[in-house]
C-alpha cells in the first residue's frame, strides 16, 4: 500500500534528519485508516513538535491500548521481538518523560520492572540479545545509568543505586558483554562515555574524595571513546543514532518513530560533564553531542588534575561545536566549576549570573532529543560561590531555593549545611557592624569631674533574640528572607537539627552506608557555636563533648582533611570552654584546653589545631597553588595562640589562679600584637585585653586596668 513508504519516509525525517515537523506533516497526510503505531507516533511528534501535552496526559491510556493491540496482533502472528520491542519503546518513553521532569527514581523504577530479568536472565546464561532488541535494551540500560547518575548528584558517598542486583557495575558489566561494536559503535562509544561519568562519581566512602584509581581508569575508557568516535563513527559516515534504521529499511508501520526517538543517552546530568544535542537537522548533530559530551569529561579530567588552563580549552572546544541556547547555561555552569576550584571565586559569582540568566527551553528539543535541566545544580553552585566570597544572604537565598525544589539536593545534608553557615556567616557580620558602631575597644570610661570612676563592658550579643525555631515559611521566600534577617542563629539552628537528622536516617538500617563524618563533625561545631550564641550553655557544652568523644575514636587520616579535622576539634574544645565558665566550672573550662596536664606545650599543640595549618604549608594548600608565606603561617598559629591564651586566662581566673591568668593574658596581648595580621579583628583583640582588665581588677590594681585601657583606645 501507498502508506507504507509514506510511514517510512516519516521514520526517515524524524529518526535521520530529526525533523519532527516535517515527519509529524507526513503522518498527517497518511491514507487510509490508522494503526496504533501510527496513531501514537502522530502524538509523539505533536507533544516534541509543538509541546503539545495531550502525549504525556494519556501514558496510562497508550499503556492499555498497547495491551489490547498486542493480544489481536498475536492471533495474527505477530513476530515476539516486534512485539517486545514496541512494549519497551512505551515503556522508554514513559521513563525518559519521568526522568526530564525530575522523577529520575521513578524513570529507574519503571524500566528495572521489566529490564531486570532481562539482563539477569542474559547475563546468567552469557547470551546476546538479537540486533532488534539490543538497540532499544540498551537506550534503556543507558537512562538507567543516567538515573543512578542524577540521583547520585552532589552526595558524599558518591552512587546511590536504585537497585540491589541491577546497580551502575552489573549493568555496564552486561552491556560490555553484548558485543555492541560489531551492533553499533555509537552504542560503545556511548559505553565508554557513560563508564567515564560512573567513574567520576565514584567516591572514597570514609572522606567523600573521588578515587584515583578510577580516574587513572577514566583517562584510558576517554581515550578509547575518543578513538572510536574519530575512526569507528565520523571517518565511516556511520550517523545511525541509537534507535538503528531496521524499522526504516524494512518499511514497516511498527511506531518507528517512538522505537527510535534520540532522547535518553543523550542527557548528562553530572556538573562538569553535562552536555546538550546540536539543534540541527541531521544526524551530524548527534554526532557533535556525542565528540560535545567526551570533549566536557576530558575537561572534567583535567579540572581534577589541577590542569585549569587544558581545562577551558576544552570546555571552550565543546561550546565551539552547538547552536542550541540551552546549552550556554550548561557551559557557563561548567566554568564555575572551573573557576571555583581554581580560587577565582569572583570569576565564578560572575559566570554564575550569566549561567542564570541564559534560556533553558522546554525539556525535549525538536528532534526528539532531551534536554539537560541544570537550574538546581547552577543553584547549589551560585550558593558555594556567594559563600566563599561572604555574601552570606545570597548564598542562603540560592541554596534555599536550590533545596525547596530539587528532591535530589533536599535530601544533602551539606546543602542544609551550607545553608546553616550562611545563617552565621550574616550573624556575625551583623554583629561585627553593632560593634563597630560602638567605641572598638568594647570598654566605656564612667568619669565624673574628670575622673574614671567606674569601666563598663560592651557585649557583641546583647541585641541576640533568644526565641527558638526556624522559619515556618517556604524556603527562600521573603518572607523566609525576612525571618533570616531577623532571627539568623535560630535559622540556622533549624537547619543544623536537619542536618544531624538526615544523617541519622541515612544510617539507620544501611550497614553499607558510611556517615559522612566530616559533616557531622561541622553540623556539631556550628550548633555549639549557636547554643553558645543563644545562652544555651548546657546545650553547648554537650554538643562539644560529643564531637571530641567522636573524634577520639575516629581514625586519623592525612592531608587537608586530617587538617580540618583537628582544626574542628579544636574549636570544640574552645566552645566547651567557654560554655563551662558561664556555668561557673572553671576546671571543667580548662580541662577542655589542657586535659590533664597545665602545660605551654598542650596549649600550643591545640592552637596548632586551631589555626587549620599542616606541617609544611598553609593549610596544605595543593602543589599547584602558592604556598602561602611562612610569615603568614606563623601569623596565623600566633592568633590562634593569643585566643587559645585568652580562654585558659579567664578559666584559671575563675578559679582565683590570678597569677597564672594574669601571665596568659599578657601573653596574649604580646601574640596579637606580634601577629600584626589585619584579618584579625579588633574583637578578638579586646577579648585578651578584657582578660588582663579581669586579673588587674581582682588584684586592685587600677593604675594597670587604666593603662590597658588607654593602650586599647
Amino acid at each position: 500500500s501507498n502508506s507504507i513508504p509514506s510511514a517510512a519516509s516519516a521514520v526517515n525525517l524524524y529518526e535521520r534528519q530529526g525533523d519532527s515537523v516535517a515527519a509529524l506533516e507526513a503522518y498527517r497526510s497518511l491514507n487510509g485508516d490508522a494503526t496504533f503505531s501510527q496513531v501514537y507516533n502522530q502524538s509523539l511528534l505533536s507533544y516534541v513538535s509543538t509541546g503539545d501535552e495531550t502525549f504525556i496526559e494519556q501514558i496510562d491510556v497508550w499503556k492499555k491500548r498497547w495491551e489490547l493491540e498486542s493480544s489481536q496482533q498475536e492471533q495474527g502472528g505477530l513476530p515476539n521481538r516486534k512485539k517486545t520491542r514496541k512494549e519497551y519503546t512505551i515503556l522508554f518513553n514513559e521513563c525518559l518523560i519521568l526522568f526530564v521532569s525530575g522523577r529520575a527514581r521513578d524513570a529507574a523504577s519503571g524500566i528495572l520492572g521489566t529490564l531486570r530479568p532481562v539482563i539477569i536472565k542474559a547475563k546468567t546464561d552469557n547470551t546476546i540479545l538479537h540486533d532488534e532488541l539490543l538497540g532499544i535494551t540498551a537506550r534503556m540500560a543507558f537512562l538507567v545509568l543516567d538515573c543512578i547518575l542524577s540521583i547520585s548528584e552532589g552526595s558524599h558517598g558518591g552512587l546511590t543505586q536504585v537497585d540491589d542486583v541491577c546497580t551502575s557495575e552489573y549493568i555496564v558489566n552486561w552491556l560490555e558483554s553484548q558485543n555492541l561494536l560489531e551492533s553499533d559503535p555509537q552504542l560503545k562509544f556511548l559505553l565508554q562515555i557513560y563508564k567515564s561519568r560512573i567513574d567520576f562519581a565514584v567516591r572514597d566512602p570514609i572522606n567523600g574524595k573521588i578515587v584515583d584509581a578510577k580516574i587513572r581508569g577514566v583517562k584510558k575508557e576517554l581515550k578509547q571513546a575518543m578513538e572510536l568516535f574519530n575512526h569507528k563513527i565520523r571517518t565511516t559516515g556511520e550517523t545511525v543514532s541509537l534507535g538503528s534504521l531496521s524499522d526504516a529499511q524494512s518499511q514497516s508501520q511498527s511506531g518507528v518513530v517512538g522505537e527510535g526517538g534520540n532522547a535518553a543517552p543523550y542527557v548528562n546530568r553530572e556538573r562538569i560533564n553535562h552536555h546538550a544535542t546540536v539543534e540541527v537537522g541531521t544526524q551530524e548533530g548527534l554526532l557533535q553531542a556525542h565528540h560535545q559530551s567526551a570533549l566536557n569529561l576530558k575537561a572534567q579530567l583535567e579540572q581534577l588534575k589541577g590542569n585549569t588552563k587544558k581545562s577551558l580549552v576544552l570546555c571552550a572546544e565543546a561550546r565551539a561545536s552547538h547552536t542550541d541556547p540551552s546549552y550556554e547555561s550548561i557551559d557557563a555552569n561548567n566554568l564555575v566549576i572551573v573557576y571555583a576550584t581554581s580560587r577565582k571565586r569572583h570569576l565564578a559569582l560572575h559566570t554564575t549570573a550569566k549561567a542564570l540568566r541564559a534560556p533553558k527551553g522546554g525539556l525535549f528539543r525538536s528532534d526528539g532529543t532531551a534536554r539537560s535541566d541544570t537550574t538546581w545544580s547552577i543553584l547549589a553552585n551560585t550558593s558555594l560561590c556567594a559563600l566563599q566570597g561572604r555574601r552570606y544572604e545570597s548564598a542562603y537565598e540560592c541554596m534555599a531555593t536550590c533545596v525547596q525544589n530539587s528532591s535530589t539536593y533536599f535530601q544533602r545534608p551539606r546543602c542544609w549545611l551550607r545553608m546553616a553557615e550562611a545563617c552565621i556567616g550574616l550573624y556575625t557580620e551583623k554583629r561585627r557592624e553593632r560593634l563597630s558602631a560602638k567605641n572598638n575597644s568594647g570598654f566605656s570610661v564612667v568619669e565624673e569631674d574628670g575622673k574614671p570612676k567606674a569601666i563598663v563592658t560592651q557585649s557583641t550579643n546583647d541585641n541576640v533574640s533568644y526565641k527558638r525555631g526556624g522559619s515556618n515559611a517556604r524556603l527562600g521566600s521573603k518572607e523566609d528572607m525576612e525571618y533570616l534577617a531577623e532571627y539568623p542563629l535560630q535559622q540556622a539552628s533549624f537547619c543544623l537539627d536537619k542536618v544531624m537528622k538526615l544523617l541519622r536516617d541515612a544510617s539507620v538500617g544501611a550497614s553499607s552506608v558510611h556517615m559522612d563524618r566530616d559533616c557531622l563533625e561541622s553540623a556539631r561545631c556550628a550548633q555549639a557555636y549557636v547554643m553558645l550564641e543563644l545562652k544555651e550553655f548546657k546545650q553547648a557544652v554537650f554538643l562539644a563533648k560529643l564531637l571530641l568523644m567522636d573524634t577520639a575514636t575516629r581514625k586519623e587520616t592525612a592531608g587537608l582533611h586530617s587538617v580540618m579535622h583537628k582544626r574542628r576539634k579544636a574549636t570544640a574544645s574552645m566552645y566547651g570552654c567557654e560554655a563551662c565558665c558561664a556555668l561557673g566550672d572553671a576546671i571543667g573550662a580548662l580541662k577542655f584546653l589542657t586535659g590533664e596536664k597545665e602545660e605551654d606545650s598542650v596549649l600550643d599543640r591545640l592552637a596548632v589545631d586551631l589555626a587549620g595549618v599542616g606541617t609544611n604549608s598553609y593549610l596544605n594548600a595543593p602543589g599547584n597553588v602558592p604556598a602561602e608565606t611562612d610569615d603568614r603561617r606563623k601569623a596565623r598559629i600566633k592568633q590562634a595562640q593569643a585566643m587559645v591564651r585568652t580562654s585558659a586566662s579567664a578559666a584559671t581566673a575563675a578559679m582565683g589562679r590570678l597569677g597564672t591568668a594574669k601571665q596568659l593574658a599578657m601573653s596574649a596581648i604580646s601574640l596579637e600584637d606580634n601577629a600584626a595580621s589585619p584579618s584579625y579583628s579588633d574583637d578578638n583583640r579586646t577579648s585578651a585585653r578584657k582578660a588582663l582588665l579581669y586579673c588587674m581588677l581582682r588584684e586592685g590594681n587600677r593604675d594597670g586596668a587604666l593603662a590597658v585601657l588607654r593602650s586599647s583606645r
